[in-house]
């Protein structure tokens, strides 16, 4: 799960820098459910 956390953040990172708002902001939504279920989970 932490590995598809990182890959996200390089994505919305990336996108972010090239002015693809809708793809980051789409990767920090998946980003955000991701560290909601692993916090709900331990």
């Amino acid at each position: 799960m932490l590995r598809w956390v990182v890959t996200f953040i390089i994505i919305a990172l990336i996108a972010g820098v090239l002015g693809f708002t809708n793809i980051a902001a789409g990767a920090a939504d998946i980003i955000k459910k991701c560290c909601s279920s692993c916090s709900s989970v331990c």
